[in-house]
């Protein structure tokens, strides 16, 4: 066999190995205090124990024989939406289960060390939303995000993790986008794939106790964008993010006025006006625009989940995009020093917005 051959079917055995990677879900059972652990390990062996809820849980990083640790605090609700703005603020957006370009964007930045620690200190992380489906290590990104959220409080910095619209769906038990390794394991468990992010497990209760919009100084994050229409509905901050939380696992049917418009193409999870038009809308103009900054009492809105070639800005700074493809090379977040906005490459390298 020739040497290219046999290196190719390494890699293949390589890949389907680090992919069978995954977990662990808790699942409760009758009360918090015990749970069901399911992980798949590198072989694809699938476990699944009853056990007492463990006050910490080992994660495999994918492609290598290393774990980090994550302490499992109990979730809790988010019970701020507007923040004073810290002198330092890294963003990304739509990291969709990309373990490797999460690990890299965050590590060359600035925002954590080697091994996986919390290194930005009192600034704040900000997770615009979409940090599932479509990639193959879902569980590790949300394990580390999770992770960093307790390292960042313990030395006086934020990590915020905002909705959105896929990491609704996947709580809600749309999972059409979802990896098909997610499918294989909920099938040989006999469970659906919905059941791993119920109201009933630690990511679910972890997630559903998230905002979907906050404002951070004069800066407002959001997965979507907030139209002329949420406008009209005379809504705060924290009853937009009431409203979505009190309403995730509600059937449609059950939905009022408000709710259903927040669930909607109009509401932030879904909304693209921002950025560009659809069959629905056309783009924001600029009045309306700054009708909805006064209202809020903001400078701008970064926002994610429409795609763009780069990071960039539009209607002279006021909408910041930063939803790009972190599966190529122009993988970017953003930084906030001291109220300037910099492109935050992937490669820790800064350009002036």
């Amino acid at each position: 066999m020739k040497r290219e051959k046999i290196q190719i079917y390494a890699f293949l055995i390589f890949a389907v190995s680090v992919l069978s990677q995954d977990g662990p879900y808790l699942l409760f059972l009758n009360s918090l205090d015990s749970v069901i652990s399911v992980r798949s390990d590198i072989t694809g062996t699938i476990t699944a124990d009853t056990l007492k809820t463990p006050d910490k849980v080992k994660v495999t990083k994918p492609g290598d024989n290393g774990f980090f640790v994550v302490p499992v605090s109990p979730t809790k609700i988010e019970g701020t939406c507007v923040y004073t703005e810290p002198e330092e603020i890294f963003a990304v957006s739509d990291l969709e289960g990309n373990f490797s370009a999460f690990v890299e964007i965050l590590f060359n930045n600035g925002i954590i060390d080697k091994e996986l620690n919390w290194a930005f200190g009192k600034g704040h992380l900000v997770l615009n939303g979409d940090m599932v489906d479509r990639g193959e290590f879902v569980t590790q990104v949300l394990w580390l995000i999770r992770k960093l959220e307790t390292e960042a409080e313990q030395k006086g910095g934020k990590v915020h993790y905002l909705l959105g619209n896929h990491d609704v769906m996947l709580m809600q038990g749309d999972v059409r986008y979802a990896a098909d390794k997610y499918h294989d394991l909920a099938k040989k468990t006999g469970r659906d794939l919905k059941d791993y992010f119920g109201g009933d497990t630690y990511f679910g209760k972890w997630m559903r106790g998230k905002n979907a919009v906050e404002k951070i100084g004069k800066t407002i994050f959001v997965h979507g964008g907030l139209s002329t229409e949420l406008l009209k509905a005379d809504l705060s901050i924290n009853e937009i993010n009431g409203l979505l939380r009190n309403n995730i696992d509600s059937p449609d049917s059950l939905l009022n006025e408000d709710s259903d418009l927040i669930f909607g193409s109009f509401g932030p999870l879904w909304y693209r006006g921002l950025i560009t038009s659809q069959k629905k809308y056309e783009k924001i103009k600029i009045a309306d625009l700054d009708k909805i900054l006064d209202y809020y009492e903001a400078d701008r809105i970064v926002a994610g989940h429409c795609i763009v070639d780069e990071v960039s800005d539009d209607f002279k700074g006021k909408v910041v995009r930063i939803d790009v493809d972190h599966y190529e090379e122009e993988s970017c977040g953003i930084f906030i020093e001291k109220g300037e906005i910099f492109k935050a490459k992937k490669s820790g390298k800064r350009i002036k917005l």
